[in-house]
């Protein structure tokens, strides 16, 4: 697929801050399509991007777009993203290495001590990369930590008391 065609956008990154609307993340990425031929548009995080199913529909009734939006939010998790695109998509779970899965990647180390490490730490994929590196290993689980359990949920939160708000007024 020529670069051209893909727009890949991150919400975390500082640089796209200004389409956190989603009126101005559809005027950014139709501003960007190209007519003939598929276009390719990756969102991640998109929770990040307040009433962002409107700009998701949007895009999705599109000829030319094929739309991949991911994001690590309990709002996914919570089974409302089915709500606003109900038989629309196609949903993706992404779950922790197997202990097969993590084996594979220490294939030399003892099987109790790997077993060891498994327990312990989880079987998240990059945890493989660390190479039982303690505190690489406790400062990693601590950020999944406070991303999901933190900051996602009391965002999500927050969310949901914005929506009951527009609701009452």
């Amino acid at each position: 697929v020529p670069e051209e065609r893909i727009i890949s956008i991150n919400f975390e990154d500082l640089a796209y801050e200004e389409l956190h609307s989603y009126r101005e993340l559809y005027a950014y990425i139709k501003l960007r399509l190209k007519s003939s031929g598929m276009n390719y548009i990756f969102l991640d995080e998109i929770q990040r991007v307040e009433q962002f199913e409107k700009a998701i529909d949007s895009l999705f009734i599109l000829d030319n777009v094929d739309l991949y939006i991911t994001g690590s939010n309990s709002y996914f998790l919570s089974g409302e993203l089915a709500t606003f695109l109900s038989g629309r998509y196609i949903e993706i779970f992404m779950q922790p290495f197997s202990f097969a899965e993590y084996r594979m990647a220490f294939p030399e180390e003892n099987i109790d001590a790997l077993l060891s490490h498994y327990l312990q730490d989880g079987g998240f994929p990059y945890l493989s990369q660390l190479a039982h590196d303690t505190d690489r290993i406790n400062t990693y689980l601590e950020g999944i930590y406070n991303t999901i359990i933190v900051k996602d949920i009391e965002l999500r939160d927050r969310s949901l008391e914005r929506q009951n708000e527009r609701r009452r007024v």
